[in-house]
């Protein structure tokens, strides 16, 4: 393999003697996931940006 490229793996497909309604529930479910992955993303990057504080604990501080 020539430098800089990557050998991307390919998932293996369902053996034959998988019924159908369990290849369907695996590609539903599959298919979810990636939903739920990608709105997370979506949610990270629009949640606002905060600044954590450092300060003393308020039992610390002096008034």
């Amino acid at each position: 393999m020539p430098d800089g490229q990557v050998m991307t793996r390919v998932p293996a497909l369902p053996s034959a003697e998988d019924s159908a309604d369990t290849q369907i529930d695996a590609a539903i479910l599959r298919l979810v996931d990636l939903l739920a992955r990608q709105t997370a993303r979506e949610i990270a990057a629009d949640a606002p940006v905060t600044k954590e504080s450092f300060d003393a604990p308020p039992s610390q501080k002096s008034d």
